[in-house]
C-alpha cells in the first residue's frame, strides 16, 4: 500500500522531468526569450510487478520483521513467522560459583523466582500502518519453547499474559480456557546429567486458546510476567554448572489464510510541487489525467484516498471528491480447499486534475494517505500464495505550459 501510494505522489514530478528532457533535445531554451509552449503529451510512467514479500515489506516500519520471516508451505501458501525470547539467563548470572568449581551438586531447595512484567514488540507487517478494521487468521499457532540445562525441576506460571493494541486496547490471553495465572502443564523437563539439555515445547491454536480473538485486535505488544518455583516436586540430587542456562522463547505462526474486513491503513508523507525549468522559465501543467491500469492477482479489493495538507495542517484538496475510490478489484477465487485465485482482475482508474487543483497542490507540504483493504466475498476465507502478483501500469495525459 505504501509503495503504491508513493508512486501516486511522484507522478507529477516524473512527468515534468521526462518532458523537460525531451524538449531540450529540440530547443535551446536558454537562447530564447518570451517564448511560450503548450505541448500536450501522453506517456507511460511506471510498469511494476509486486510480489507478496514486497507488498508486506512496504508497510513495515524500521525494525519490523524482515521478509525472510515469510515462509512458504509445500503447496505455496505463505506463512508469516515471528519469534522472540521472553527470558534467557545463564546460571553464572545469578549464582556465584566458587573458584575452580564449575559444577555444584546437592539439594537446591525450593525457591520462588519472579520475572516482573515485561513486553515484546510484535511489530507484525500485517498490522503496521493499520488504523482500523480486522484481519482474521483461520489457523494461527503460538509455540512456547523452554530450554533447560539446569538439573532441577522448575515450575513456570504466567502471572500476566496479555496483548495490547493501539486500536483495541488490552486483551487477556487464555490457554485451555484459563486466564492468568496460567501454569505450564506439564512442567518443563530438566536434564539428569550435567551437560545435557532438555527442551519442552507447548503448542496453542484455536482449539485450546483464544489466539484468534487476540489477533483480531491487531496487537502491537505482548505483556507477560512469570513466576518460577524450583524443585516442584522436590528432586534429589540437583546440579547446576557455570554454563547452565534456562530460556523461554515464543514463536507465532500465521498462515495467510483468513479474511480482511475493511482494514483501514493510514500514513502521512512529505510533499512538494515546486517546479522550475533549469533556464528559469516557468513550467506547469494546465491539466493532467492520470491513468492507472491494475492487474490484481490477489483476492483483495483496495480503495484509496489522498488528502493534500498545507504547513498549518489545513486540508487543501483531495484526489477523489467522492471519498475513497476503488483502485484494485480482487481476483476471482476458486473453490475450497485450495481457494486459489483463478484469474487476475483488470481495473482502469482515471483521475483528472485541472489547473486550479494543481495550484492548490503547489501549496501542499504533506499528503495524508488513507486506504481500505477487503478480501473477496468477505467474510469468505481466502489464501495468499507465493506466486500471487500485483501488476501496475501508470500513464499520464497532460497539457503543459512552458514560458518565461
Amino acid at each position: 500500500m505504501t509503495k503504491c501510494t508513493n508512486i501516486y505522489l511522484s507522478l507529477i514530478l516524473v512527468i515534468v522531468c521526462a518532458v523537460s528532457s525531451c524538449i531540450k533535445d529540440e530547443y535551446d531554451l536558454d537562447k530564447m526569450t518570451a517564448t511560450n509552449y503548450s505541448p500536450e503529451i501522453a506517456m507511460p510512467l511506471v510498469h511494476s510487478v509486486f510480489s507478496v514479500a514486497e507488498i508486506l515489506s512496504m508497510s513495515a516500519d524500521q525494525g519490523a520483521n524482515d521478509p525472510e520471516n515469510l515462509e512458504v508451505d509445500p503447496d505455496g501458501l505463505m506463512k508469516l513467522m515471528y519469534n522472540d525470547t521472553l527470558f534467557s539467563k545463564k546460571a553464572s548470572e545469578f549464582i556465584a560459583f566458587p573458584p575452580m568449581t564449575p559444577l555444584i551438586t546437592g539439594y537446591g531447595g525450593s525457591d520462588t523466582l519472579q520475572l516482573l512484567v515485561d513486553s515484546i514488540d510484535l511489530n507484525l507487517e500485517v498490522y503496521n500502518k493499520l488504523i482500523g478494521g480486522q484481519f482474521y487468521f483461520e489457523n494461527p499457532i503460538i509455540h512456547i519453547t523452554v530450554t533447560n540445562s539446569i538439573g532441577m525441576p522448575i515450575n513456570l506460571t504466567f502471572t500476566t499474559f496479555q496483548t495490547w493494541s493501539p486500536i483495541n486496547g488490552t486483551t487477556i490471553v487464555e490457554l485451555f480456557s484459563t486466564t492468568p495465572p496460567i501454569t505450564l502443564t506439564p512442567s518443563p523437563a530438566f536434564p539428569l546429567i550435567p551437560g545435557d539439555v532438555s527442551v519442552t515445547s507447548y503448542t496453542y491454536d484455536k482449539t485450546n486458546s483464544n489466539i484468534q480473538n487476540f489477533l483480531l485486535t491487531a496487537p502491537k505488544y505482548l505483556y507477560y510476567a512469570v513466576r518460577g518455583i524450583t524443585n516442584m516436586p522436590a528432586t534429589i540430587p540437583n546440579f547446576i554448572t557455570d554454563s547452565s542456562k534456562f530460556s523461554v522463547e515464543v514463536l507465532l505462526e500465521l498462515p495467510l489464510h483468513g479474511y480482511a474486513s475493511f482494514l483501514s491503513l493510514g500514513d502521512t508523507l512529505p510533499f512538494s510541487l515546486g517546479i522550475n525549468y533549469p533556464s528559469g522559465s516557468e513550467v506547469y501543467a494546465e491539466s493532467a489525467t492520470f491513468v492507472v491500469n491494475a492487474y490484481n492477482g490477489f483476492p483483495l479489493d483496495a480503495a484509496l484516498q489522498l488528502s493534500f495538507v498545507d504547513s498549518s495542517g489545513v486540508i487543501l484538496d483531495s484526489l477523489f471528491y467522492s471519498g475513497e475510490q476503488s483502485v484494485f478489484e480482487a481476483g476471482s477465487v476458486g473453490p475450497a480447499p485450495a481457494l486459489r485465485v483463478t484469474s487476475t482482475r483488470h481495473t482502469v482508474t482515471e483521475v483528472y486534475v485541472d489547473r486550479a487543483r494543481l495550484d492548490k497542490l503547489g501549496a501542499a507540504t504533506e499528503i495524508i494517505i488513507r486506504g481500505t483493504l477487503t478480501s473477496a466475498n468477505n467474510p469468505a476465507l481466502v489464501k495468499i500464495y507465493s506466486d500471487y502478483t500485483l501488476e501496475l501500469k501508470l500513464a499520464v495525459r497532460a497539457e503543459l505550459f512552458i514560458g518565461s
